[in-house]
């Protein structure tokens, strides 16, 4: 019994809720203020600020309570696996709370707690390595690096990017517990894909991310060839396509034109050196070429963009296809445009507030503390373009090593798991460009970020692991 209680994935896990508990649950709450963005789940799922106070709103502090009201007043509005996980918080916070009305953040931040620790738990478990040394610094890593408050605060807040980040996590944790396990069960391999489900309509972002999933589960139909295994992987690929789907086709209109307007005028046009062929190339007029550098949510323009026919025409001329199609005939022109996102790679705290409003609490108050991780990329990190491909081809050519030497069906599919992260990762580096120009390009990197971590984990600790077997050889010589 005391064997059980003291295993490393039990103890981790227990530090890693009681800090959770600590940063997440106890006043002030630690969390991420609204951009604007909540209004996305809230209109769906029924939520109102507590204040008409446009500075507590947005920016400057995170908001603990919501009013509840009736969900769908403006039909179902922005598609987001997320609205299910508000939805049972909503019902635990009713009982708990006593049917008051109110809606408290910290029950849909407990709900990622759980799928969180579920996580650690499957990764440090089932992803043990041979040597203990190594191991034990597997463990600290894993929780340095994932524990990072630039991750967890969002759990205390109505973004994507939360449930994008804990299931992501998820999906990864089950495919290795799959791979590790001697006779894996048709739970797990729904678990995996209620996780990828989730993480793919989290965000209109991840839309991609369904077709990278659906593809490598396919690699699951290597360990088990039954009737009932092959129809629950049928089902949950269908499924994932169709949410991928859904994700994309349901981005709301308003959302779909700031979106192109920004890919063209705050991406394609901004510091072009021939704005009027661009937009000719486009199919849009030359006399937008006054728009060149602006974004859409600015107070002043020269031109009138809210006009009916103005976003008609951005509308019915631009799609993010069109856009990729044109930086593909001028790669050097993307390239530039990689650079930029390079440069704002690696920060996950956006100066967003991210704490509740209270007397010694100043607006935009940042987390200072356990963001070692994120702070360590920001400072050290080369932030250059060249460093990520550069990074990106050797894990790809030595998981590709990995992958080919691997002769059981279980090792394929382990190192297939972190291919998928890679590919993922990728996705999410080279689309915000292509799809929202330059705004926001260091929110839009957050899945990036992520994968990028997984990866780098990945890495060194297999670093570590030659090292010591090269040391071993050497004291045998």
């Amino acid at each position: 019994m005391r064997e059980r209680i003291f295993k490393a994935e039990i103890v981790v896990v227990l530090m890693v809720a009681v800090f959770l508990v600590c940063e997440l649950m106890f006043k002030p709450i630690i969390g991420v203020a609204d951009n604007g963005d909540f209004a996305r789940i809230m209109s769906t799922t029924g939520l109102s600020y507590k204040t008409m106070d446009y500075n507590e709103r947005y920016f400057n502090f995170v908001n603990r309570e919501f009013i509840m009201t009736l969900p769908f007043q403006k039909g179902v509005g922005y598609f987001s696996t997320e609205v299910i996980l508000v939805f049972i918080a909503k019902i635990v916070s009713r009982i708990v709370l006593f049917n008051r009305g109110i809606f408290d953040i910290r029950f849909l931040g407990f709900l990622y707690c759980c799928l969180f620790l579920l996580s650690i738990y499957l990764l440090i478990k089932y992803n043990k390595r041979p040597i203990p040394i190594i191991n034990i610094i597997s463990i600290i890593l894993t929780v340095l690096v994932f524990t990072d408050l630039g991750y967890i605060s969002y759990f205390n807040s109505l973004y994507g990017e939360a449930l994008s980040y804990t299931a992501l996590l998820l999906a990864v944790a089950v495919s290795i517990y799959i791979a590790k396990s001697q006779n894996p069960s048709a739970f797990a391999l729904i678990v995996f894909y209620i996780a990828a489900i989730l993480l793919t309509g989290a965000k209109a972002q991840n839309a991609p991310v369904g077709i990278v999933l659906a593809l490598f589960s396919l690699v699951f139909l290597r360990i088990e060839n039954s009737g009932k295994w092959k129809r629950v992987i049928a089902v949950c690929v269908v499924s994932l396509f169709i949410t991928s789907t859904a994700s994309y086709f349901s981005i709301p209109g308003v959302m779909r034109v700031c979106n192109k307007y920004q890919s063209v005028f705050y991406g394609v046009l901004k510091n072009s050196e021939s704005p009027n062929n661009d937009l000719e190339e486009l199919g849009l007029k030359t006399e937008y070429v006054q728009l060149a550098g602006t974004n859409f949510f600015m107070d002043e323009y020269p031109i009138n963009i809210k006009d009916p026919v103005f976003l008609k025409e951005i509308n019915r001329n631009i799609s993010p296809l069109k856009v990729g199609l044109f930086y593909i005939r001028h790669p050097l022109r993307y390239l530039e445009k990689l650079g930029i996102t390079a440069n704002k790679a690696f920060n996950l705290i956006l100066g967003f507030g991210n704490y509740e409003r209270m007397y010694n609490i100043e607006a935009k108050k940042e987390v200072g503390y356990f963001r070692m991780w994120n702070d360590f990329k920001v400072t050290f990190m080369p932030h250059s373009l060249l460093f990520i491909i550069f990074f990106f081809i050797a894990y790809a050519v030595i998981l590709s090593v990995q992958y080919i030497k691997a002769r059981k069906a279980a090792e394929k599919i382990y190192f297939s798991t972190f291919i998928m992260v890679m590919l993922i990762g990728i996705i999410q580096f080279v689309v915000p460009v292509i799809c929202d120009g330059e705004a926001d390009l260091s929110k839009h990197l957050f899945l990036f970020n992520v994968c990028f971590d997984i990866m780098f984990v990945y890495m060194f600790i297999l670093l570590l692991e030659l090292i010591v077997e090269l040391g071993r050889k050497i004291k045998l010589k």
